[in-house]
């Protein structure tokens, strides 16, 4: 299933919410209207509603992607049968998410398992002093590394 059909119909509407009032600030030189069936902002939601979830950077990155967004102007019962809902179904459906940190640094442990010790001790001991350095130098800044490790 592709990212909006996992979507509950309430967050779907809140999307379309969120995104005729970014057209409608957009727009504001304009007396003209978007149409759709909107859910009223005092209606309540368990946990995060999806315009917590979403700002302007969505619809720049849709713009971006070339993914037409004309599907969000019309009801989200719709959107199965909207051909720009479905082209963009299928663009996301075909992202491949990677944790590129988490592969990245396993894969310099990989390298550097034997590089220096094989002894397992040694290794246990390598690992508790880098382990040590990255809570000690968070970042990269300057004033950070000019302080001095305890």
């Amino acid at each position: 299933m592709g990212i909006y059909m996992k979507l509950a119909k309430r967050d779907e509407r809140a999307l379309l919410r969120v995104t005729e009032q970014e057209n409608r600030r957009a727009k504001a030189h304009h007396s003209s209207k978007i149409d759709g069936n909107v859910m009223d902002s005092s209606e309540e939601s368990s946990g995060k509603a999806i315009e917590d979830l979403i700002s302007q950077k969505s619809l720049t990155l849709l713009k971006k992607l070339n993914i037409d967004i004309s599907f969000l102007n019309i009801s989200p019962d719709l959107w199965d049968r909207d051909d720009s809902y479905l082209n963009s179904q299928e663009i996301f459906q075909n992202f491949r998410v990677v944790n590129y940190t988490a592969e990245r640094g396993v894969k310099l442990m990989q390298d550097f398992n034997g590089l220096l010790t094989v002894d397992v001790e040694q290794k246990k001991f390598l690992l508790q002093c880098f382990e040590d350095h990255r809570e000690q130098y968070t970042d990269c800044k300057k004033a950070t590394l000019r302080r001095k490790f305890d």
